[in-house]
Formats: structure tokens, sequence, C-alpha cells
């Protein structure tokens, strides 16, 4: 006897197989583009040696990573041992910044942020096209690189932590970010902002643990002229140290504002980030709402920054 098909099944199937189709193509389409972009990249330098335990490392986080390192550079003196790029987690992967990076003899940090994503869709699968392009682009690198998802998690400014989703939500994104691009070559690097600021969400529920995580990276200002290191820092670092107990501390974006203020507390990031033990300091170098942080706007900045830098 044969079985009728229900009448409501094509409204059903035809949908589904076309997501399906839409999936399929997506993912081929992105690990294909990566694959290309790869295939045409110069040579790169072997690999540099990032010791976390027993190194200092000066960083600088650039808004166009291929145009704007040779002018840091020039401006500055610095030539950064890690360089922060930020992108998207359905954007394509940073493949010549990174490259870039990696030829200039620095660590790429590449901070993947959900931008307008979901992450129950996230842990679902709904992005996992992208995130098997963004592996095939670390594989064909052959190099390490390190990478953030999700940074400023615990403040309720990012759309994707504290007071929108979940902390069992953002861990397990973490989690699924982690497995699908793998530990192999990259570091990961969890990076919250810096607590005891208003709204801020307490730490330790949104760590992944310690199996997905590599180095901490905190995020944090001095933009008032009462703001010090110890008092922006001290508190987040000795909170990070119970549940982290042994990770690498790195100051992932951080950075002063041009005031009255700034020469005093240019060294007094930078001499207590060292003195806390922290293995670097990524500077923000941009202008935003809240202040401009080019080192290279004013002299006294400038020469500040360098005597910094050159410690």
């Amino acid at each position: 006897m044969r079985r009728r098909i229900p009448s409501w099944w094509p409204a059903v199937a035809v949908p589904l197989l076309a997501g399906v189709i839409v999936w399929l193509y997506a993912t081929n389409t992105a690990s294909t583009t990566v694959t290309q972009q790869l295939a045409v990249l110069p040579q790169l330098p072997q690999e540099t040696t990032f010791n976390a335990a027993h190194s200092w490392y000066n960083g600088v986080a650039l808004p166009a990573v291929e145009k704007d390192l040779p002018s840091w550079q020039q401006a500055t003196g610095e030539r950064p041992a890690i360089v922060s790029v930020y992108t998207n987690l359905t954007a394509p992967f940073p493949v010549a910044q990174v490259a870039a990076i990696i030829a200039d003899g620095a660590l790429p940090l590449i901070q993947i942020n959900p931008r307008g994503d979901s992450l129950s869709a996230l842990v679902a699968g709904r992005y996992d096209g992208q995130l098997a392009a963004d592996a095939t682009a670390v594989a064909g690198l052959h190099r390490r690189v390190a990478i953030s998802f999700a940074h400023e998690m615990n403040g309720p400014w990012t759309g994707w932590g504290c007071r929108h989703v979940a902390p069992a939500v953002f861990r397990a994104a973490f989690r699924h970010v982690h497995a699908k691009i793998g530990s192999r070559d990259v570091t990961w690097v969890w990076n919250p902002s810096r607590g005891g600021r208003l709204g801020v969400c307490p730490l330790a529920e949104w760590y992944p643990g310690n199996r997905y995580v590599t180095w901490v990276g905190l995020d944090g200002y001095l933009r008032r002229p009462d703001s010090s290191f110890g008092r922006e820092f001290n508190s987040t670092i000795s909170a990070v140290r119970t549940f982290a107990p042994g990770k690498p501390v790195l100051l992932a974006e951080a950075g002063v504002p041009v005031s009255t203020t700034m020469v005093p507390q240019i060294s007094n990031l930078y001499d207590g980030a060292r003195k806390a033990g922290m293995i670097g300091l990524v500077w923000f170098d941009g202008k935003t709402p809240l202040g401009n942080y080019e080192p290279f706007i004013n002299t006294k900045f400038l020469e500040a920054f360098q005597r910094m830098i050159s410690k």
C-alpha cells in the first residue's frame, strides 16, 4: 500500500532543503576563498618564538594593518611584537592583514567579535561554515596566531555578554569556536574588560575553563585624571588569578588619551603592568568619542610613550 505524502510536507521540506543548500554553498565558498588567498601569499618568515613566561611584549591595535603598521613604526620607532586586528564572526578571515603582521615578525592577535550575531545560534552550528574557513586559514598560515573571541563580555556595552546573554551560553559559544578552529598553532585569549566599572558583571562565571584558554587578556584605559594602573586593574588581576592561576595575563587593549596628565599616566600604565607581572601591553592606536590615543599626535605624548616602550 503506497503511503501518501502529507499535504504539509512540501511547505516544510522545501525551505529546509533550501537552507541546507545555502549552508553548504556558504561553507564551501568561504573555505574556497580562503584557500585562494593563501595560495597567493608571499613566502612568510619563520615563526617568532613567544615565551610568555619570560618576556615582555609591546603591542599595538591598528585600524588598517597593511597601511598603518609601517606608519606606526616610522612615527614611534617601535616594531611591535604583537599586532591586533579586529574582525566580525561572520566576516571573511583577515588573511592579508594577518600575513602582513607575520611578515613583520609579530604575533597576530585576531579579535573575533560576534557583532549582531546570536551566540545561541553559534552554539547550534549556524556559523560553522565561517569557522571552518577560519580553521583553514589558520592551518594554511603554518604560523602561530593568537585569537580572542567576544572580548569585554563582562560589560553590558558589547551586546554579546553581560545583561544580554547568560554566562553559560557565552561559555558554550567560546568552547564551540575553540573546537571548530582548533588549538594547533593558536594561542587562545580570553579577554574581559577590567572590573570596577558600574554595570560590569562578575568575571568568574564568564570564564570558559582552563583547557580553552592560553592567555588572559584585559582591556582598560586611564581616561580620568585620577586614573591609575592600580585603581583600574589590580582588583581584576587578583580576581583572575583566583580562577585562572598560572595563566599569563596581557593588557590586550589599553591606552591613555591626550590630556594634561598623560605623561605621568603613560609611565604609570606601563610600570604598573610590568610590576603586576603582566606579559605585555597592546596599545590602542586610534580616536574614539572618549579620547585620542595616538601617541604621535603630540610631542610630549610621543616622547613619554617612546620612553616606556624602550624599557
